[in-house]
């Protein structure tokens, strides 16, 4: 979660206007029906009380991370084996020949990864996930770690001035980080 001229950046969060007062965080966001809608996890304020924007964890996470937990007796995560930019400039992009800012711009790619089976490669630029615009790297991160561990996806990439359709079929994170070697 970001936050910049009171604009909420990270969209995987719910924002609302309900008080968050210390000791709260962890309590239900309600709707007007009285159904839990998110967990209450953090507010931004000026005032240095429950007042301002406070945002919360949409119930639907809270649920698939709820039976990850029953299932597995973990959480489990989709990977895609990249290390991205979290400084990814307008000049960078300028120099990739991307008409303006945006997507999420691969540092590197592990041996062995989702991403290095799907040839990507360092410089790429993500600009899609599924045919939606990727906002930043803590988007693309989101949107890959959402995905059912085993599902295809196709990213737009940028490389070299061209736009590419890359399909990757993701992986475990927890499998492959207790991999030797990342193989």
């Amino acid at each position: 979660m970001k936050l910049g001229s009171n604009a909420v950046i990270n969209q995987d969060f719910l924002q609302t206007d309900a008080a968050i007062n210390p000791g709260n965080s962890g309590g239900p966001l309600l709707d007007t029906r009285g159904r839990v809608v998110g967990i209450n996890t953090a507010i931004a304020t000026t005032s240095g009380t429950g007042s301002g924007v406070g945002f919360s964890i949409p119930s639907r996470l809270v649920q698939r991370i709820i039976d990850d937990l029953l299932r597995h007796g973990r959480v489990r995560r989709a990977y895609l084996g990249v290390v991205l930019d979290s400084n990814f400039t307008t000049e960078e992009a300028r120099q990739l020949r991307l008409d303006r800012k945006r997507g999420a711009r691969v540092v590197s790619v592990a041996k062995g990864t989702p991403a290095a089976r799907a040839s990507l490669q360092a410089n790429d630029v993500v600009t899609e996930f599924q045919q939606k615009p990727v906002l930043d790297f803590d988007h693309l991160i989101n949107l890959v770690s959402l995905q059912p561990i085993g599902s295809t996806v196709t990213l737009g990439v940028w490389r070299s001035g061209q736009r590419l359709q890359v399909r990757v079929s993701l992986s475990d994170r927890n499998v492959i980080d207790a991999a030797p070697d990342g193989r």
